[in-house]
């Protein structure tokens, strides 16, 4: 309860640093080496998943229990105006499987082997295989090889990427663009903007609007006025899995800091985690109970966002506040309440949240 008091002072005690003119940085002041923003889900259904992508090979990695999602400030280059962030992405199987060693659960990692050859790759990305299975897919008129590789221990991805200071900007380490981060920097853009580059398409902006609505989340509830970001649905297409949605991501404009996030962003893309899919249990359970309410209002007081969501952070207070003046435009909030309550009868009909695998 202490961190939630420290963060509802915090907004009323914070710096921004405004969008400037060219050649000038408009990171906000907590952006800097040793800051870090880490983001919790919990799936009761074990139904988490994402879609990796790691040494040439696509990798769907689901029945996942919890995701940690864990970014680091390492350096701020001021001259060069480029940061160097670190992410760590732990996934969690099932604690039951665990304990009862149950191969035919815990974390599956679904892949097509480059060669077509039943053969674990050298330097997976997991640290142990108990259970191994091989079977034949057929794409068009050739059988292709499926591999799927059950782990009953965490699984742990890291990696680096870059973001220019100046217009937020994220590049992998080998200079390749993915979009704009959404880490901060979400209160200026617009409609009609680049927020990710997918498949070497530009996935634009829906909708921006700010809300006048606390987000609850699992570091406790930021005090509205709160932010709302809804691009155009992006597709992934792999040989054993397909999905298509939109991402959705909440952020605080006073904070200038991402709260909660689901479906493609840049920051992860940009180390080869291509989506992620969550059904996290609190948001389920406050929708359940709060339907009536969430279904009859067009801006909830309160609302659990879908996805991935606000768990830890150092970020400090430096005293100071600049007012911002965020865009409002797109789509109604009243659309998003509908899709929030849209999901949760689907998950509680045993459905999926973002496409289908093999």
């Amino acid at each position: 309860m202490k961190k939630s008091v420290f963060l509802f002072l915090f907004l009323f005690g914070t710096c921004l640093v405004t969008p400037a003119a060219k050649g000038t940085t408009y990171s906000p002041f907590w952006f800097e080496p040793g800051t870090y923003t880490a983001y919790h889900a919990v799936d009761n259904f074990s139904n988490a998943m994402l879609v990796y992508w790691f040494n040439g090979t696509y990798y769907l990695v689901k029945s996942v229990k919890a995701i940690l999602i864990n970014f680091t400030i390492i350096s701020v280059d001021s001259q060069k105006g480029i940061a160097t962030v670190g992410v760590e992405v732990v996934l969690t199987p099932n604690s039951n499987d665990i304990e009862r060693n149950d191969t035919s659960n815990g974390i599956n990692i679904v892949f097509v082997p480059q060669d077509n050859a039943p053969n674990l790759p050298r330097n997976p990305f997991w640290d142990e295989t108990v259970y191994v299975a091989n079977n034949s897919i057929q794409i068009g008129n050739k059988d292709v090889l499926q591999v799927k590789v059950t782990s009953l221990r965490p699984i742990t991805i890291r990696g680096k990427y870059l973001i220019f200071l100046e217009n937020g900007s994220v590049y992998d380490l080998e200079g390749r663009y993915y979009g704009h981060t959404a880490l901060w920097g979400l209160r200026d853009l617009n409609v009609n903007d680049t927020f990710l580059i997918h498949n070497g398409t530009p996935i634009r902006i829906r909708s921006n609007q700010i809300i006048n609505t606390t987000i609850l989340t699992y570091y406790g509830p930021i005090e509205k006025p709160n932010g709302i970001l809804i691009t155009e649905p992006s597709a992934i297409g792999l040989l054993f899995y397909e999905t298509k949605g939109a991402s959705i991501v909440s952020y605080n404009p006073q904070l200038d800091i991402m709260l909660t996030f689901m479906g493609p962003i840049a920051d992860l893309q940009a180390i080869g985690i291509l989506d992620v899919s969550v059904a996290d249990e609190r948001a389920i359970s406050y929708a359940r109970e709060h339907m009536k309410d969430l279904v009859n209002t067009k801006e909830p007081k309160e609302l659990w966002m879908h996805g991935v969501s606000l768990f830890k952070t150092n970020i400090q207070n430096n005293n100071q506040v600049v007012e911002s003046n965020p865009p409002k435009s797109g789509l109604k909030i009243g659309f998003f309440i509908s899709l929030s309550v849209l999901v949760v009868i689907i998950l509680l009909k045993g459905g999926v949240l973002r496409g289908k695998s093999a």
